[in-house]
């Protein structure tokens, strides 16, 4: 008994979903033909189908130019932004290979050291124990990166301090989230995470300022600094590539629009209204009017 309840529930459900769908889709047509008769069109006549599919095909243009905006406004969201690029950042790390920004004292630093460059919102990365096997993991909080002529040094925000010096580096390795370097002085790696649109110029920094260190010639570090200016005009292309946001739709737009649909609507019932004037009457109505004055 029940389960032929829930059957009827469900059929009389998918019912009224027809219903209403049919309604909201053929209401134009049943208007249009109503309005006809109203102007004196007959029940069965071409006047009355003339205007009733007039008001249709309307409705259903006016379905058709909302549904393929949506449709276009999705597709736009749907695109995938360039990604993030911090050109500030990037110009800093050029004008210190470039030589043209020099060099200053930090109170961070020792007496001897000069900063060439700093990097802010960086994070440290050391190797910790999970599971039985040792992975790099971050600690503690973003803090800054400073890289002077003789060591990279990173101050935390919580006071954590770490220091790689450019004589005792033997490795740099590009890892997909950081960067790690390892040092002669420590038989662990640690490193360094980048924000993703700092990623770039980070990374190319700490290369270019350990080669400097090391004494590579100025073919290897010219193209070092390349490739982080090939990187940057990559962006500034992706960026002006990149479609202007769809701008909402003006209120004179929509004025205009409304306006055309029912500027059509009109013409539309007064052709047809013109048409039934014009008609001949139908064979019964002029039989009763005979028969009415031969009474």
């Amino acid at each position: 008994m029940e389960k032929k309840r829930t059957g009827g529930g469900t059929l009389t459900v998918i019912l009224i979903g027809v219903a209403v769908g049919y309604f909201v889709l053929a209401w134009p047509y049943h208007l249009g033909a109503w309005l006809a008769v109203q102007l004196g069109a007959g029940l069965p006549s071409p006047q009355r189908s003339v205007l009733a599919w007039a008001f249709e095909v309307l409705y259903v243009l006016v379905l058709a130019a909302v549904g393929a905006r949506r449709l276009w406004l999705r597709s736009r969201r749907a695109q995938d932004p360039p990604p993030p690029f911090d050109e500030d950042a990037a110009d800093r790390v050029l004008a210190m290979i470039d030589g043209a920004t020099g060099s200053w004292a930090d109170p961070r630093v020792p007496d001897d050291e000069r900063v060439r460059a700093v990097l802010n919102d960086v994070r440290l990365v050391e190797p910790r124990r999970e599971g039985g096997a040792t992975v790099p993991a971050v600690v503690g909080t973003t803090g800054v990166l400073l890289l002077t002529d003789r060591a990279a040094r990173f101050h935390g925000s919580e006071g954590r301090t770490r220091v790689w010096r450019w004589d005792e580096v033997t490795r740099v390795t590009d890892v997909v989230d950081h960067v790690k370097i390892a040092v002669s002085s420590r038989t662990t790696e640690s490193g360094v995470m980048f924000l993703r649109e700092l990623d770039a110029a980070g990374r190319t920094a700490i290369r270019w300022s350990v080669r400097s260190a090391q004494g590579a010639g100025p073919d290897e570090l010219g193209q070092i600094g390349q490739g982080l200016r090939d990187t940057a005009r990559s962006a500034r292309e992706q960026v002006a590539a990149e479609p202007e946001p769809p701008r909402p739709l003006s209120r004179r737009t929509i004025g205009t629009a409304v306006a055309a649909v029912v500027l059509a609507a009109l013409l539309s019932t007064g052709a047809v209204a013109v048409w039934i004037g014009a008609a001949p009457p139908a064979p019964s109505a002029v039989a009763a009017a005979e028969v009415v004055q031969t009474g």
